[in-house]
């Protein structure tokens, strides 16, 4: 009952579908701040103003930036943060360490003091991975307990990252977040893809 329940939500999710309420190809510069996109999912509707999402790295051009919002929120990873209470805080490019990767720009999700980021790529107009700015922590006899805070460490067998968030003592720590570079497979406190027994024995 369980499984056929997520997999019921994950069709709910991918099939949402994202407006947006003026014609990209004809906003002005100076019009960009009344562009408001929605996440619509059955009964719920989640609106977005282009207004309060930071935009760093890319040119005043509201058609590219209307563009890449729109990628990214077609993801389905996008509906299942958005759906737990995520806001879109920036869009930003090029993302890529080496900066030789000009057609990458990320949107970035944020709630408290986490961020998660889904990459667009721009040729293939398609989201590509995702990552979250836990810090890494590498698990190993010298390196002690997890620090405070957001943390991630990568389970090898799996190829998934788990975000830690550490506040103090184990009983009052969370698994915030399980996910590899193309699926949410786990968001604090109620949305899985995954069986969840024992992730916090």
């Amino acid at each position: 009952m369980k499984k056929s329940f997520f997999l019921f939500l994950m069709f709910l999710i991918t099939t949402g579908c994202i407006n947006y309420s003026n014609n990209p190809e004809k906003i002005q510069v100076d019009e960009i701040d009344s562009v408001t996109f929605y996440y619509n999912n059955g009964s719920s509707s989640i609106s977005v103003n282009l207004s309060a999402i930071e935009v760093n790295n890319i040119e005043d051009s509201p058609t590219k930036i209307i563009s890449i919002i729109n990628i990214a929120l077609d993801d389905p990873r996008a509906g299942i943060l958005l759906e737990n209470g995520w806001t879109i805080a920036s869009v930003s490019g090029p993302v890529n360490e080496d900066m030789t990767d000009k057609s990458s720009t990320e949107l970035e999700f944020r709630r408290n003091d986490l961020s998660y980021y889904i990459v667009v790529d721009e040729q293939s107009m398609t989201a590509t991975r995702g990552y979250s700015d836990a810090v890494g922590w590498i698990s190993e006899p010298v390196s002690g307990p997890l620090p405070l805070g957001y943390h991630k460490a990568k389970d090898k067998g799996t190829n998934r990252w788990y975000v830690f968030n550490i506040k103090g003592n184990s009983s009052n720590s969370t698994v915030a977040m399980i996910y590899n570079d193309t699926t949410i497979f786990y968001l604090y406190p109620s949305y899985s893809i995954i069986d969840t027994e024992g992730l916090y024995d």
